[in-house]
């Protein structure tokens, strides 16, 4: 398409200076160079809205493309918000129903790939905008803190695994034992992990609120670059 625009101008300039030439060369008198001058005249005109209707159409054509791409990025973009909500969430579930640390160094990983979608979601070029840009960092803020508590007390979480596995021995050997002794949460040590898990502290948390926040933005401008599609 540039290159038909591109031709069809550099015609239009050459029909032109032919014109310019014939018309200045041209006597006052009727003569053959006066006549092929004007008769070129509709035939300037006619390329030029050729020009000029090649070039709307080229226009028009990269805009629905660009929106296309918008389309389909911000889509990805909105199902890669929902899968790191959906890897928090099942993480959440999982150690909340056995708070060990061998359920804690088994989910970790999938904390990990929580935040791992969401960055890349945000570092999609139509996605990063003001808007969101400072919610979806709070999301990673949220999830970070999160693992770097993890990390900061791994000699508990070790400390934990072994308790468990203790009291497992104990249990197989057909005595009795408190699963819950090896729980993270018992001792206050991770104030975050106990907030990760508490149904009303979670659902009021930042990243629950900042992750309706951008779905809702991201929903929006899909809906509006669809609006635009169909007019």
């Amino acid at each position: 398409m540039r290159r038909t625009l591109a031709w069809l101008s550099a015609f239009f300039l050459v029909l032109v200076a032919i014109e310019a030439v014939l018309l200045w060369r041209a006597s006052s008198r009727i003569d053959v160079q006066a006549e092929l001058a004007k008769g070129l005249m509709p035939l300037c005109a006619a390329v030029l809205v050729t020009v000029l209707i090649t070039y709307a159409l080229n226009q028009r054509n990269f805009e629905r493309t660009r929106e296309a791409e918008k389309t389909r990025i911000l889509t990805g973009a909105l199902q890669d918000l929902k899968a790191g909500f959906e890897h928090a969430s099942v993480a959440r579930y999982l150690i909340s129903a056995h708070p060990t640390g061998k359920r804690m160094e088994e989910q970790v990983e999938t904390i990990i790939k929580a935040r791992a979608t969401l960055q890349r979601m945000q570092r999609e070029r139509f996605v990063l905008h003001e808007d969101i840009e400072d919610q979806v960092d709070m999301m990673l803020h949220y999830l970070a803190e999160l693992v770097g508590e993890y990390r900061s007390n791994y000699g508990r979480i070790v400390t934990s695994m072994a308790r468990e596995e203790a009291l497992l021995s104990e249990i197989r050997q057909g005595n009795e034992g408190d699963l819950s002794e090896a729980h993270l949460i018992r001792g206050g040590d991770f104030p975050l992990l106990a907030a990760y898990l508490d149904d009303d502290q979670w659902s009021d948390s930042a990243f629950w609120h900042n992750y309706d926040a951008v779905k809702a933005v991201l929903r929006k401008r899909i809906r509006e670059l669809d609006a635009a599609k169909a007019t």
